[in-house]
């Protein structure tokens, strides 16, 4: 996950850095991690965002 030296504003983030959000004050921080393919997180913000079809269905 997101260590000082990966964070990135939300506007300066690459298109492989990860943009879950961890600051909220103002200029927000995002993550900076780089991320999994086909994904906007990082493998640990991945697993916790991201919720498979059959656990949807599940609910």
């Amino acid at each position: 996950m997101s260590t000082t030296s990966t964070a990135v504003s939300i506007l300066a983030a690459a298109h492989d850095q990860c943009r879950f959000i961890v600051s909220d004050k103002p200029g927000a921080l995002c993550c900076g991690a780089r991320t999994v393919l086909g994904s906007s997180w990082c493998i640990p913000h991945h697993r916790l965002v991201y919720t498979t079809p059959q656990a949807r269905r599940a609910r």
